[in-house]
């Protein structure tokens, strides 16, 4: 779960941010609840950890649109998370250990690494096809290594590469893992595996003192990078030189936690606080997602996750109450600016074939992002979502 929080920040940045469209806002906390939060979001499902009233025991579990639909994935006399969450399958912690389920609490797999990896505990955070990724504190240094699963304990590969003091799994795309590892000296560096410790690619731009890939997409990491006084919203394609400063002018804070590919969701400093933000592929392109709260959050608030569907937007996250202060899970839901601009070419134009090759190839494969005219009834995939594309690449884009 992404816990972070940021203290209070000075921070200037580029007034002339994207226009707002207007975006619905469900707020998810159940009732009873201390504080909640979402940290994956799938079709018609957001998943995440509440905190319970009485006992304060985290509990991972899932809801369907709205508080009321809150469903447990496990007992609350057991700590547990779910921090990720793609196709059927949920990846988090259950007391202390790595594990998976689908969608029922009978359906839990305990990832516990083999005593030979000396973890003291264990956690999955992300998933993707059958690769899992997340971590294990190792029990003689104190210090993390980057982990994989593909579904069972016995699948279990310790990531943290030869050299590297600790390292960080945050994502995958279920071909390549993504997080951060650390060498002798300085900070982490932002890191790309393919299944194997050896696999390595350091991708930290140059300059930076710290940076990390928080979430991934087929051909987009995303994450941040430190520089002296500022962190930098960051965008990579699978190599160091592919490194984009997302960042608005004079911005000092900014930072994804997941893509879609297109859209990129994570936070950004507005005037002293570090809130929720959108952002659609350059500086310029960033919504700040607090303004569209209600008035009972006032305070800091975070996008955890994002879910394409066609057109449509799903972020969900968490914003602070002002009265209590406790953190609530809450889902917003938008619109991409510019469906047509498929492969998110931000020079002109923006729109070319370039656009069709790329719908295509999300046809091809099935991806949500290609249900264009946003249906729900099987298959969902078809010839409407062609003349739907069409359509939008043809009303060209404002």
């Amino acid at each position: 779960m992404r816990r972070a929080s940021y203290a209070m920040l000075p921070a200037t940045f580029l007034n002339s941010l994207a226009s707002a469209q207007p975006w619905q806002v469900i707020s998810l906390h159940p009732a009873g609840a201390r504080s909640s939060e979402v940290s994956a979001v799938q079709a018609g499902a957001q998943f995440g950890t509440v905190f319970l009233t009485q006992s304060g025991r985290p509990q991972g579990g899932f809801w369907l649109g709205s508080a009321g639909t809150w469903t447990a994935l496990a007992d609350p006399d057991h700590n547990s998370y779910v921090e990720g969450s793609n196709g059927p399958v949920q990846v988090g912690v259950f007391s202390g250990q790595a594990c998976l389920w689908q969608g029922t609490p009978q359906s839990r797999v305990d990832l516990v690494p083999p005593p030979s990896a000396g973890a003291a505990n264990s956690g999955a955070v992300a998933v993707a096809g059958t690769t899992q990724v997340g971590g294990i504190l190792v029990l003689s240094t104190g210090l993390d290594h980057a982990v994989l699963w593909r579904g069972t304990p016995e699948s279990f590969v310790d990531l943290n590469p030869t050299g590297a003091s600790q390292s960080t799994a945050n994502a995958t795309d279920g071909v390549f893992q993504a997080g951060s590892v650390s060498w002798a000296t300085g900070g982490p560096h932002a890191a790309i595996w393919q299944g194997t410790p050896g696999s390595v690619l350091d991708v930290s731009p140059l300059g930076s003192t710290a940076s990390e890939i928080m979430g991934m997409a087929p051909g987009v990491q995303v994450g941040y990078a430190n520089f002296p006084g500022s962190t930098h919203a960051a965008l990579w394609r699978g190599t160091t030189a592919s490194y984009v400063d997302l960042t608005p002018p004079g911005g000092t804070l900014a930072k994804f936690y997941a893509t879609t590919s297109v859209v990129h969701v994570g936070v950004l400093a507005q005037g002293s606080l570090a809130r929720a933000a959108v952002n659609f592929g350059s500086p310029n392109s960033w919504v700040g997602l607090q303004q569209f709260l209600p008035a009972q959050y006032g305070g800091y608030s975070q996008a955890n996750a994002v879910y394409q569907n066609g057109p449509t937007i799903y972020v969900g996250g968490w914003a602070q109450n002002a009265e209590t202060g406790f953190h609530e899970a809450v889902l917003w839901i938008g619109t991409v600016p510019c469906y047509a601009n498929c492969d998110g070419s931000t020079a002109g134009p923006s729109l070319t074939a370039n656009d069709f090759q790329c719908f295509l190839n999300k046809f091809a494969t099935a991806d949500p992002t290609a249900n264009c005219d946003g249906s729900s009834v099987t298959p969902i995939l078809n010839a409407n979502d062609f003349q739907c594309f069409l359509n939008a690449f043809a009303a060209r884009c404002s």
